[in-house]
């Protein structure tokens, strides 16, 4: 039976419009024995995104969804790892899934989005789309995660905002989750909007792992908010 569990605890969320939103939560981690928890919680995330605009052109990856947004939106089909850290069984810093509004910005790096449907130039600027975060989330503490010796980075201009972060592989992965002292638990939110309805809509679900009898069902943090053009 592992050590630790994790429990991801919805903060707060917010819906701008055309993909535009943002959702925070908490980390939770306790020990099976009621020790002080200490360590930091690992997050793979894996993003995806699909957007047309008012000529139904469609845009799928990174590269052409920056262009499409005046590299004010990066990262949109990207997977990557970052690092909590868990200081007394609590997330220092929340984590923010969050996107910006997914259509052409002005040269001042503003959205052309609209409050009204109506409006005169709206349909010229419309689009519709989807986004989809997966985050997998496992503990490791302070030993264990520095005996992995990782080659972490902490920089603003990554998708991790400041965060421990480091680029997908498969070998990162097979390494943190063989040394993973906690059952994985999974945060997934995708987010839809389209040209009648531009508001972004989010559905949001927490995943707990299932135990070896029975499946289950599924502040204090100082915000670390991730950048908004980034992906969270």
């Amino acid at each position: 039976m592992p050590d630790y569990k994790i429990k991801i605890r919805f903060v707060e969320r917010e819906a701008g419009k055309n993909g535009d939103f943002s959702e925070k939560v908490e980390f939770v981690v306790t020990h099976n024995q009621r020790r002080a928890v200490n360590g930091f919680v690992i997050q793979l995330v894996e993003k995806t995104t699909e957007v047309k605009n008012a000529n139904n052109t469609e845009f799928k990856t990174t590269s052409e969804i920056s262009r499409f947004t005046s590299n004010n939106v990066l990262s949109s089909n990207d997977s990557y790892f970052e690092a909590f850290e868990i200081k007394s069984g609590k997330s220092v810093h929340l984590d923010s899934f969050q996107n910006g509004a997914l259509t052409e910005y002005d040269a001042q790096g503003l959205p052309m989005v609209y409050d009204s449907v109506n409006d005169s130039e709206y349909d010229s600027y419309k689009t519709s789309g989807k986004i989809s975060f997966r985050g997998t989330c496992v503990f490791l503490d302070k030993t264990t995660f520095h005996r992995l010796a990782l080659p972490w980075t902490q920089d603003v201009d990554t998708p991790a905002n400041g965060l421990h972060y480091l680029p997908y592989s498969a070998g990162v992965e097979t390494a943190i989750f063989a040394a993973a002292q906690s059952p994985k638990e999974m945060h997934i939110v995708n987010i839809t909007w389209d040209f009648a309805h531009p508001k972004s809509h989010i559905v949001s679900n927490i995943i707990k792992p299932r135990s070896r009898t029975k499946s289950k069902t599924k502040t204090n943090a100082n915000t670390k908010k991730k950048s908004r053009t980034r992906s969270k």
